[in-house]
């Protein structure tokens, strides 16, 4: 029994394990920048919750349709009535059915609130959907650069290596001052300091990336359609200011958290008038005779006028209108932060000639070529390499940023991100 109890143990072990296996399978190795965002957006979190939301709101959809404010109520009573001077008696017995009714439009104005809530609700999930693929795509553009600039940085500090043994070997011999090693030592260290930056650089990346996919660290995972270049193709920050209003989701939800806290105050203003309850009975009375009826009872608003809820509810429609004028600015500073941005790096990236960055590798091993045959100084051949160094991985990363920040323009001025014009 113990043998078989374990048995299974491991069968469920395996199953879990299998099945995990078999959902992240997709989600690793070679992918596209289209795999990658659907693999985010299956994991997510946050999406799944808000998607899930719409389950609950379709439930109160229900709720709100009920024809009547409350089930039937049946009622029923029996009773002997005996005489005090003989043993004579009399049964008495009622039953009693009572239903309330809807007065007022409570139920269609609920039903109102309920489809309002609805359209909110799937403004919300497109907003959380665009953010996550604008998220993707910068995680996956910052993660392929880093790896970019760890190789680069890699060799790099491989060139240093070898020249710093070089000298090493020719100060040993007397062929050259022992300053020359101090300073080879300091260009090896200082190389050795940005290939450990650029390493960590690639954990955070690469981390940041498989959480958000929801795979191990240690997996494969390499993009193969990383854009060159993004173009927006209405530039003008009027036209981009246009649009951002008019298709971002975040002033859709705004618009309708108004309507909604707006068809909340009728509805509890409908509800000041109160359902009426209608009933029916059948009755053998005292005197041993049976009687039909019908009555109507009618509650009195006195109390309980729903005065204060109104007031709260009308409050909360005023702050809807102040949010929907801060999410407005919001907007607007987002999209000009983000043009601002997308335009300067541009202009940056500009300054990077294409056979510049082609002679920059060759131009650094011909500069250790130079060092070897004694025919450059030492000192002015590693400033010029440093210089050459820090112009390669200086382009890495503001084609990164002039990437991301299109990413981000495309974003804020609400153009969809999927389909954004992407060269190779």
């Amino acid at each position: 029994m113990k043998l078989f109890n374990f048995v299974i143990f491991l069968f469920i072990i395996f199953f879990v394990v299998y099945s995990h296996e078999e959902t992240s399978l997709h989600c690793t190795g070679k992918l596209s920048l289209f795999q990658v965002i659907e693999c985010v957006l299956d994991h997510s979190p946050e999406y799944k919750y808000e998607k899930q939301e719409l389950s609950a709101i379709a439930g109160r959809r229900i709720a709100n349709a009920y024809l009547f404010p409350s089930n039937p109520i049946l009622f029923f009573s029996q009773s002997i009535r005996t005489e005090p001077n003989n043993s004579k008696s009399y049964l008495n017995g009622e039953i009693l059915v009572s239903q309330e009714i809807y007065l007022s439009a409570q139920r269609r104005a609920k039903i109102q609130t309920s489809e309002i809530e609805k359209a909110a609700q799937t403004a919300k999930i497109e907003l959380i959907r665009r953010n996550t693929i604008a998220d993707t795509i910068k995680a996956s553009i910052q993660y392929e650069n880093s790896k970019l600039v760890l190789n680069e940085t890699k060799e790099l500090y491989k060139i240093s290596s070898e020249l710093y043994t070089f000298i090493q070997e020719r100060v040993k011999k007397g062929l050259l001052a022992p300053i020359d090693l101090d300073l080879a030592e300091a260009e090896k260290i200082k190389m050795f300091k940005v290939l450990q930056i650029s390493k960590r650089n690639y954990s955070i990346a690469k981390s940041n990336l498989t959480v958000m996919m929801g795979i191990p660290f240690e997996s494969n995972l390499e993009i193969l359609d990383i854009p060159e270049t993004i173009h927006v193709k209405k530039f003008n920050l009027e036209a981009l200011l246009k649009n951002a209003l008019h298709s971002r989701p975040e002033i859709l939800l705004a618009e309708k958290n108004i309507q909604f806290q707006e068809k909340k105050t009728e509805v509890l203003k409908l509800q000041r008038i109160p359902n009426l309850t209608i009933s029916g009975f059948v009755q053998k009375d005292g005197f041993n005779e049976n009687v039909i009826g019908a009555r109507a009872s009618f509650p009195l608003t006195i109390w309980k006028t729903n005065r204060g809820e109104i007031l709260e509810n009308q409050a909360q429609v005023q702050k809807s209108y102040s949010l929907l004028e801060i999410q407005t600015h919001t907007i607007k500073q987002e999209v000009i932060q983000a043009l601002s941005n997308f335009q300067s790096l541009e202009e940056e990236i500009q300054t990077y000639k294409q056979q510049s960055l082609e002679r920059t590798h060759d131009s650094i091993l011909a500069l250790q070529k130079a060092i070897k045959m004694g025919q450059m100084n030492l000192k002015d051949a590693l400033i010029i390499q440093q210089s050459l160094v820090n112009f390669k991985l200086s382009y890495l990363d503001t084609k990164r940023d002039w990437l991301v920040s299109g990413v981000e323009l495309l974003r804020a001025s609400g153009y969809p991100i999927l389909e954004i014009d992407i060269e190779k």
